[in-house]
């Protein structure tokens, strides 16, 4: 039985052994049938495409990453567009978690702290040992039509969230109320896709960081006619 791979995106030190498969009991053989968990085998090939992007990544790739050969790969995930999708959305729910989390606090200061908090955070952690597959498409690198089409669309629909929440922070009186929704929506997703560029093209962390700290400064300065709460400083976006 081929045995499952266990990297992990972006994680610095990685050992000179990597290429070595590394046994995940919850991948097992019954009889002459596989039986996998297509959670462990996504999370594999998760991690194959956030170091490699789309195109840089092959079939072979993902089948040393999740001990399955293609007929099982081919049959859970279908062709390797579909298996990326399932693998974008994946990585959504889980290193893009911190959108989902932000969006749910109830004061505008604090979701703009954890939305950049959190971009900075993700950016930096992928960029440090070099693969940023995922956060290079993020960034808008070269794609095919179909992934290119795939994730944009994911990007309106992150944008159309948010666009909700800033609509509510307006009618809440958090938010000028000349602002328009959309209009602050796009340019929050705009300037996170800067950390991530920066990120992706090797800025120093520190510099990341500081400009990330002088962006959400400038948002709470400019946009609400109260004064935001001060404990929402980005501290969270300090070094830990």
């Amino acid at each position: 039985m081929r045995e499952t791979a266990t990297s992990h995106c972006g994680k610095k030190g990685r050992s000179n052994r990597a290429d070595t498969p590394v046994r995940d009991d919850r991948l097992t053989r019954m009889g002459r049938h596989l039986s996998f968990d297509p959670d462990v085998a996504l999370e594999a090939a998760m991690e194959v495409f956030c170091a490699k992007g789309f195109e840089g990544t092959s079939i072979d790739d993902l089948e040393h990453a999740t001990g399955l050969r293609r007929p099982s790969l081919y049959r859970t995930f279908g062709p390797k567009e579909s298996f990326f999708r399932h693998a974008f959305l994946r990585f959504e729910a889980t290193r893009l978690r911190f959108f989902r989390t932000a969006l749910r606090r109830v004061h505008i200061g604090d979701v703009l702290r954890e939305l950049v908090a959190g971009s900075v955070d993700t950016a930096v952690f992928a960029a440090g040992s070099g693969p940023t597959g995922f956060l290079a498409i993020l960034s808008g690198a070269p794609c095919c039509d179909a992934i290119r089409d795939f994730v944009e669309r994911r990007r309106r629909l992150r944008q159309w969230t948010l666009e909700r929440r800033m609509s509510a922070a307006i009618q809440a009186g958090q938010l000028r109320s000349d602002v328009d929704p959309g209009d602050l929506a796009q340019l929050i997703l705009i300037l996170l896709s800067g950390v991530y560029v920066q990120a992706v093209a090797g800025c120093d962390e520190s510099a990341v960081r500081a400009a990330a700290n002088l962006m959400l400064d400038t948002l709470r300065t400019s946009l609400s006619p109260i004064n935001i709460d001060p404990s929402s400083r980005p501290e969270a976006i300090a070094e830990q």
